[in-house]
């Protein structure tokens, strides 16, 4: 979900790591590389980019500043828009450009996913904004699920005009992969050869290793996301993780998360504990890693074999498996360090 504010922060470097509740980035399969580390808070969230050392410090420590104001700027400007679409008007003129590119991405993902990701659900998943103390009422959760749908609002040009005031956008299920999205289209207009961007829990690795290498970026355990699951190598695109181990809370001896399932208006139960998604689409990567864990392991399945969007996945089960789709190997692959699961490939 998205939060009201949006500020940058430049943080020590020792926090280059703090993303790993999501994932954790290593060194590369052969060789050494040096990275610079650079670690921002932005909306209250963590940014991390790791950029090629050497050379001139103040160039790269600009190039890292301005990377960072990028993300910034977007996040700015989506969240004020929505917020301004949200509050009770009829409709919103003038719409600016990251706002009808989010509802444009959002879209297509919603009509492909047959709903599960729905960029409408605003007023629904707001009842779960902010780690919530307490459980919204079935009453309150079929009120809101009755204002959500792309019905609710209406698209022309740059005006949004709302049919139901009651009706909410929320981004927050693909602004990180837009964030992260936007970092590497500002890195391409530098001279940086190849770098990794972290925001949240989605990360994207940026141009060609030395040596050809691969980026390795290690999973954390969703049961004791201080172990490690195991690593992804990839040589480019998007990883993107969702797991019932973030946003937790606890009430009344119930535990919690932050993954809506629509259909139900409560955190996903499906038997999938975390999924990552590797795509070359940063908003897709970040929707589909969500849509993958409600769905559950059949229809996560079905959706892969059917689905328009050209992705893979690591699904991690209740029972101890993880789940490898067909065309994880080779330059996107992923290696199990874990003890506790065992690896279980979809056939082609």
């Amino acid at each position: 979900m998205m939060n009201r504010k949006s500020t940058i922060k430049l943080l020590a470097s020792v926090l280059a790591l703090a993303f790993v509740f999501s994932c954790v980035l290593l060194t590369g399969c052969s060789g050494a590389v040096s990275y610079s580390d650079y670690t921002y808070m932005i909306n209250d969230v963590y940014l991390t980019l790791k950029l090629p050392s050497g050379g001139d410090k103040s160039h790269l420590d600009e190039i890292a500043s301005g990377c960072a104001s990028a993300i910034s700027d977007l996040v700015t400007d989506l969240v004020s828009s929505t917020d301004r679409l949200n509050s009770e008007i009829n409709a919103l003129v003038g719409a600016d450009a990251a706002l009808l590119s989010a509802i444009e991405t959002s879209q297509r993902i919603t009509e492909s996913t047959g709903g599960v990701f729905d960029y409408t659900a605003g007023a629904l998943l707001e009842l779960w904004e902010n780690g919530s103390s307490s459980v919204p009422s079935k009453s309150d959760i079929s009120y809101a699920q009755t204002h959500t749908g792309r019905d609710k609002f209406k698209v022309s040009g740059s005006t949004i005009q709302k049919l139901d005031k009651i009706a909410k956008m929320d981004f927050g299920g693909i602004i990180e992969g837009l964030a992260v999205q936007s970092a590497l289209e500002y890195l391409s207009k530098t001279d940086v050869k190849y770098a990794v961007v972290s925001y949240g829990a989605t990360a994207g690795v940026y141009g060609d290793r030395p040596g050809n290498d691969n980026y390795v970026l290690a999973l954390c355990d969703p049961l004791d996301t201080k172990k490690t699951l195991g690593n992804i190598k990839t040589s480019s695109g998007f990883v993107s993780v969702c797991g019932d181990y973030m946003g937790q809370f606890e009430f009344a001896d119930q535990k919690y998360h932050e993954t809506i399932d629509l259909s139900t208006g409560y955190p996903s139960d499906s038997g999938l504990h975390s999924v990552a998604v590797i795509t070359s689409n940063g908003p897709v990567a970040d929707a589909l890693s969500s849509v993958l864990l409600i769905m559950g392991e059949e229809k996560a399945k079905a959706f892969y074999e059917s689905s328009s969007f050209d992705f893979e996945a690591v699904m991690v089960t209740d029972d101890g498996r993880v789940i490898l789709t067909p065309g994880i190997g080779g330059t996107c692959d992923f290696t199990l360090t874990s003890g506790s699961y065992k690896t279980d490939r979809m056939s082609k």
